[in-house]
């Protein structure tokens, strides 16, 4: 066995799963199985799907880790600056929105730089994206 000690380090993390791998085909396909390997077991193939696991482990944590990331910023924007944001994503100019909310101009434009500072958005673009992971409804016509 050539890659024993690192089979023996990758198995080790995955012992307290090893009750769900007694639990059939289905259950692992539901619980998102990357590979199914057969016997006999080729060494190869098994840390090379741990591998894989491994991997779309750590993407997945990180999207979740991102989404924490851009609801804790959302958390800190003001009452009024969430309900400057969906207009501003959903493509009002300034002074649209303005009117929309009763404001002046220059203030919703203070709110819209509140909200891009708070989201450490860089660009309109990247707050478009941010709102959209963030499952905010775009407003997109004025009420005026």
């Amino acid at each position: 066995m050539k890659h024993q000690g690192e089979l023996r380090r990758l198995l080790g993390y995955l012992r307290p799963y090893a009750p769900l791998l007694a639990g059939g085909i289905f259950l692992m396909m539901a619980m998102g199985a990357i590979e199914f390997l057969t016997k006999p077991l080729d060494e190869d193939a098994l840390l090379t799907a741990i591998r894989a696991a491994f991997a779309q482990d750590r993407k997945l944590r990180r999207r979740h880790a991102d989404l924490a990331k851009l609801r804790e910023r959302f958390a800190s924007l003001t009452p009024r600056e969430r309900e400057v944001l969906p207009l501003v994503v959903g493509g009002l100019l300034n002074k649209q929105a303005a009117a929309v909310l009763g404001i002046s101009s220059v203030t919703l434009q203070v709110h819209r730089g509140q909200i891009m500072r708070k989201m450490a958005a860089k660009s309109l673009a990247e707050l478009v994206r941010m709102a959209s992971k963030l499952g905010i409804r775009q407003s997109i016509s004025p009420s005026v």
